[in-house]
């Protein structure tokens, strides 16, 4: 009587005794093939108001949120212009604290 596996491309037969009836397609993973590729993921989101980034020439950027990281640290999150023209994004992974000229973070009511 033959038996059905499950594999990464669907349920195959097999002779009964867990050889496959064809050529099985499989992955391995397992923890020692994975890859870290993000150090310092954000694990927390939390909002931004009313914080505000300032920068050396006076500008004031209110923050959308603070981004809290692996690492414990916390930063700003900004609405920025996209690259390609589609309008304004926020991406938490990136830290307003990179712009150059920022000097801090200050409260506003």
């Amino acid at each position: 009587m033959a038996r059905v596996i499950n594999t990464t491309t669907g349920a195959v037969q097999t002779h009964g005794d867990g050889r496959p009836l064809g050529v099985i397609n499989t992955s391995r993973v397992v923890e020692e093939d994975l890859e870290s590729l993000d150090s310092n993921e954000v694990l927390h989101v939390i909002p931004g108001h009313p914080w505000v980034a300032v920068f050396e020439d006076g500008t004031e950027i209110p923050l959308v949120a603070w981004a809290i990281t692996e690492s414990d640290r916390g930063h700003g999150g900004v609405v920025v212009a996209a690259e390609n023209g589609s309008g304004p994004r926020v991406d938490v992974s990136e830290s307003v604290e990179d712009r150059p000229g920022f000097v801090g973070y200050e409260q506003r009511r």
